[in-house]
């Protein structure tokens, strides 16, 4: 549905059944329901290196990558590209949203969509998100919040190469070799 067309916003009941009758993906902004395009090969392929990075690293944890996972902002329900949660209300079996996830990562397509300007106040009203990236899908660039303990989120220096430190799960993301797996020159 298109939040530009004279159609009534939808309850939260009426988007899931919605998205039950539907074959693509949506999320639930504002009372509508967005469509989300299919990504583009190379948007895939970082999403699946990225998402086999940190399953590597986080193995002998309680905490979960997710893929294309439901996100509950409050208002509202995104479906980032990838999550870790470690919460055991989001790793409860048959849970399908997410609500308590440390690291959010968002893959931009040429499209840039809202994930550079929206999606970063959004996501910094969820409490427990303490590492935020938006990741380019068309150069080597990445976007990088995280939260300080006075739950502010703030905006690091722009990488485009070296390796980002991710403090919600301890991990040093070498960005180098993750655009070296998708192939991006």
């Amino acid at each position: 549905m298109d939040p530009q067309s004279s159609s009534p916003p939808l309850t939260y009941n009426e988007f899931l059944a919605f998205c039950e009758s539907q074959s693509g993906r949506y999320e639930y902004v504002d009372g509508f329901a967005i469509a989300m395009a299919p990504p583009s090969n190379v948007h895939a392929d970082i999403a699946t290196s990225l998402s086999v990075l940190l399953a590597l690293h986080l193995q002998k944890s309680p905490c979960r990558v997710r893929a294309g996972a439901a996100l509950s902002t409050g208002k509202n329900e995104r479906i980032p590209d990838i999550l870790v949660t470690c919460h055991e209300d989001d790793l409860r079996f048959g849970n399908r949203i997410n609500r308590f996830p440390k690291l959010v990562i968002e893959i931009l397509s040429p499209n840039v969509g809202d994930d550079l300007d929206r999606k970063v106040d959004e996501y910094q009203t969820v409490s427990s998100i303490e590492d935020y990236l938006i990741v380019y899908s068309t150069r080597r660039t990445i976007v990088h919040y995280h939260r300080e303990p006075s739950g502010k989120f703030v905006f690091e220096p722009i990488v485009t190469s070296g390796s980002i430190h991710l403090a919600s799960i301890d991990y040093d993301l070498d960005i180098d070799a993750l655009y070296r797996e998708a192939n991006l020159p």
